[in-house]
């Protein structure tokens, strides 16, 4: 059915390429060669030629617009798209009517929104997961056993690589002004978004698991722990390749799955999260004594990480929420929807960076996190 839907989808793209190529070709006919032919059968009344000419007034508002207002106007169509993807259809289908009738100086917002969040998004996380694959790839030389949440890290930034790659496309579809390149880019970026989404909620469940339910998350050790782990990950990748079928299926979808998602990922979230910051805050069994003074400050590390993980993430999560309310329920100016919509993607960016940043800390590849804490050790 995927392959089917990929198939449909590609066709109509294709057959639609002709239609475009009309409709510029009389545009370019109507307003700069107007020919004596092309006057009489206007005069005479064609059919054609006055659907074309309502179309042309509709999408320019009644103005003659220029070139650059037209591959301004296709950038913004395209970052739509993206919206598209990355929110319910339904939303996308109103914000690109809204867009339509716009003035030309809201066109060339968004696409400079999400060409600034791509440069941005390189930027920041090209450098981090190529270090991280690097420390992944020579622990995996080594034959040493890694951690489950640093295996979840590994897939996680494997991941990210393609929403970089994703957003390296764009930036340069948006500069040679190439829209089916952008399009590529924005598939790329949104289908690793929505992937994403599962290896964190895993992260929070197996730290819930092996802080407040120690005994079943060593049971679970001897019961062929890694063997769950490993079917889980490669469900979740299964789960991404299959999106870039579903995502041409996304004008089918309505905004319930959405709201869902959003909210059952806030709530593991926050229960797994909550759970094990109560775990560090109480005693446990046996403390009280002994070196007291050094546990309580790794538990103090433990609580500030887990807090700011948690926080990343319900920014991430509770911010799609909040912009898929706004949008749905919400009775401000159209204006201020559309730029909630295409600025939501800023959401993404404290996530993808937190974790990389934890990992490289812990295994004691940031330099000043490491001069840090060689010198509140040398302190003690």
């Amino acid at each position: 059915m995927m392959m089917v839907g990929s198939h449909v989808f590609f066709i109509t793209s294709c057959g639609q390429m002709f239609y475009h190529t009309l409709t510029r070709a009389e545009r370019y006919l109507s307003w700069f060669t107007p020919s004596p032919s092309y006057t009489r059968q206007r005069a005479a009344g064609s059919k054609s030629a006055t659907a074309c000419n309502n179309d042309d007034k509709q999408l320019t508002g009644g103005h003659v617009v220029s070139d650059k207002g037209r591959s301004e106007h296709t950038q913004f169509l395209y970052v739509t798209s993206f919206t598209k993807l990355l929110l319910p259809s339904a939303l996308t289908v109103a914000f690109s009517d809204m867009a339509i009738n716009s003035p030309s100086s809201v066109f060339h917002n968004p696409a400079f929104i999400f060409t600034a969040f791509s440069a941005t998004n390189i930027l920041l996380l090209l450098p981090l997961c190529v270090l991280v694959l690097y420390l992944g790839c020579q622990k995996w030389r080594s034959a040493s056993v890694a951690s489950h949440s640093d295996v979840f890290t590994y897939h996680m930034v494997a991941m990210e690589v393609f929403g970089i790659f994703g957003c390296g496309l764009y930036c340069c579809g948006a500069c040679v002004d190439v829209p089916w390149l952008m399009m590529v880019g924005v598939y790329f970026f949104s289908v690793t978004s929505k992937g994403q989404i599962f290896f964190h909620i895993l992260t929070c469940v197996e730290r819930h698991l092996a802080v407040v339910h120690p005994i079943i998350y060593l049971g679970l050790r001897n019961r062929g722990r890694v063997r769950i782990r490993n079917v889980t990950i490669g469900c979740v990748w299964l789960f991404f390749l299959g999106s870039f079928g579903l995502t041409s299926l996304a004008s089918n979808f309505s905004t319930i799955p959405s709201f869902l998602l959003s909210v059952v990922s806030i709530a593991v979230v926050s229960f797994c999260s909550l759970s094990v910051l109560r775990a560090l805050i109480c005693p446990g069994p046996g403390e009280g004594g002994g070196d007291g003074e050094r546990v309580d400050q790794s538990k103090i590390r433990a609580f500030h990480i887990i807090t700011t993980i948690m926080g990343t993430l319900l920014l991430r999560f509770g911010g799609h929420l909040l912009i898929l309310l706004i949008y749905s329920f919400s009775e401000v100016s159209e204006n201020i929807r559309c730029g909630a919509l295409v600025s939501g993607v800023w959401f993404n960016l404290p996530s993808s960076l937190v974790l990389p940043l934890l990992f490289l800390h812990r295994v004691g590849k940031l330099v000043f996190c490491k001069n840090n804490t060689e010198s509140g050790q040398s302190s003690e």
